[in-house]
């Protein structure tokens, strides 16, 4: 993927597996499952392990996560927080 808009399109699903997961949050799928069994990221497992896409942008707002081409763009917008 080339650039944000096409990644975004690729994400347009509700519903995320693990390996969805992981590239929409630029990580590695340890990780998620590490969340995921410290109950630290909200998650569905009455179909295999799932990640419904609106409570993970959710989260990401209440935990001040960024992904990191987001947290590029935020540090270009609010250079004075940066100071």
């Amino acid at each position: 993927m080339n650039n944000k808009k096409e990644k975004n399109q690729d994400f347009e699903k509700k519903w995320l597996d693990v390996n969805d997961l992981a590239l929409y949050l630029n990580c590695s799928k340890s990780t998620i499952y590490h969340k995921v069994s410290k109950g630290k990221i909200p998650h569905s497992k009455k179909v295999g392990l799932r990640f419904f896409l609106p409570d993970i942008d959710k989260w990401l707002l209440e935990h001040d996560y960024f992904r990191p081409d987001d947290a590029k763009e935020w540090a270009e917008a609010n250079p004075a927080k940066l100071d």
